[in-house]
């Protein structure tokens, strides 16, 4: 089929009710489950629902899976793209081509954006898969020989990335998957990511967000964000073991993009950096004064 055939069967569609009750509760549904960000650039907040497939359902058929929410700009090519191909995986390739093509900076935060979606699959494994969750908890971030790792980095499209980024992603889904909730009632609905908690308040506060008592002490946080190379990772490793003792979630969106900028992009590492150290201190500044308040 020519590309002006494809068009053309698109032009022909009859119009589609995005008022529809079935297709807003499918679009909030996908919005929801991205975080409120573009599922994947991961740095813009997501503004459109697309359909990926050629013959997407009707909006009295719709549901969440079939749509993908997107950014503005990654929503212009993502429609592109499918007007040009027919094949749902092409649609897939094409896109990461075109998004590597363009002039981004940070091509491991554009990766990065999966950290959300994947904690969330993580999430499942504890209900439905534990052997799976055992299994990434059990694993050697510097030799990811897991099975079920190997399952969401093919999910997510990040079998090509390289052995060094193979690495990366096999410590933040090691990571995930220990800061993952197991028990019944647990906050986020038992994923490990929490959007409205940054790294360093969460390092501060460690499991109680009401008071805080430096959780994790000035001196680890100094050895963390002066540290790199492999004693970063054994550091981040043994923080999150720490953070998953203490019961606590946070923003792993932030996480994985310090992880995978740090010995690619000195200026992204270093700005994550200032993140953290930023929000603790800001954490206990807070607690401090609401120590004083209370005397």
């Amino acid at each position: 089929m020519t590309t002006t055939e494809i068009a053309g069967q698109e032009a022909e569609k009859p119009g589609y009710d995005y008022f529809h009750q079935q297709y807003r509760a499918a679009r909030a549904e996908a919005f929801d489950r991205s975080d409120g960000f573009c599922q994947l650039c991961g740095q813009r907040p997501a503004a459109e629902a697309h359909h990926w497939a050629m013959d997407y359902p009707t909006e009295q058929d719709t549901i969440a899976s079939d749509l993908t929410a997107l950014c503005n700009v990654c929503h212009t090519t993502a429609t592109t793209i499918r007007r040009l191909r027919s094949s749902g995986w092409e649609h897939w390739q094409r896109f990461i081509e075109l998004a590597n093509a363009q002039e981004r900076t940070q091509p491991y935060q554009f990766e990065g954006g999966f950290a959300v979606p994947i904690a969330r699959d993580i999430a499942q494994y504890a209900q439905h898969r534990r052997g799976d969750l055992a299994e990434l908890r059990r694993m050697d971030p510097d030799e990811p020989h897991a099975a079920a790792f190997w399952m969401l980095m093919a999910q997510y499209g990040l079998l090509d990335v390289g052995e060094a980024a193979e690495r990366k992603w096999a410590l933040i889904i090691h990571g995930i998957a220990l800061t993952t909730p197991t028990g019944s009632g647990e906050a986020n609905h038992g994923t490990a990511h929490n959007g409205q908690m940054p790294v360093g308040r969460a390092l501060f506060l460690g499991g109680d967000s009401q008071r805080g008592t430096g959780f994790y002490s000035e001196a680890r946080l100094n050895r963390l964000l002066t540290a790199g190379g492999p004693m970063l990772r054994t550091l981040l490793a043994r923080m999150f073991r720490m953070l998953t003792a203490g019961g606590v979630t946070f923003n792993w969106r932030e996480m994985a993009q310090f992880i995978l900028n740090e010995g690619y992009d000195h200026d992204a590492a270093e700005q994550s950096r200032r993140r953290i150290a930023r929000e603790y201190y800001r954490a206990e500044r807070r607690s401090n004064q609401s120590n004083s308040e209370s005397e």
